[in-house]
């Protein structure tokens, strides 16, 4: 919806022809995601971060993928997600800009 208007950059998970998350290695991502916001920051006023429930599927699909079946996730997964999800949130809401986050 964003896409297109002046001063407003997108990063999306989609194939719309816009810079693209790679769903398919969503940690290597958000690691590259987070680097470039240290580089950035000072650009913007506001950062917006929308389906976080989307991310999270992501993130624990790729952990499947490296369990014994690859494709099962261990239930520590999901308090390894936990972990993970507030260590970046803890870095993002200690840059300084406004930060809006959305989830299903």
């Amino acid at each position: 919806v964003l896409s297109g208007i002046p001063n407003i950059d997108v990063r999306t998970i989609d194939d719309e022809g816009l810079e693209s998350f790679n769903r398919n290695e969503p940690i290597e991502d958000i690691n590259i995601f987070l680097k470039e916001l240290d580089v950035v920051i000072s650009d913007y006023d506001n950062l917006v971060i929308d389906n976080v429930t989307s991310f999270q599927s992501d993130w624990l699909i790729e952990r499947g993928r490296s369990s014994k079946g690859g494709i099962r996730n261990e239930i520590q997964d999901y308090g390894d997600w936990t972990n993970y999800f507030l260590r970046i949130m803890t870095k993002i809401y200690g840059l300084p800009i406004n930060v809006y986050v959305t989830a299903w």
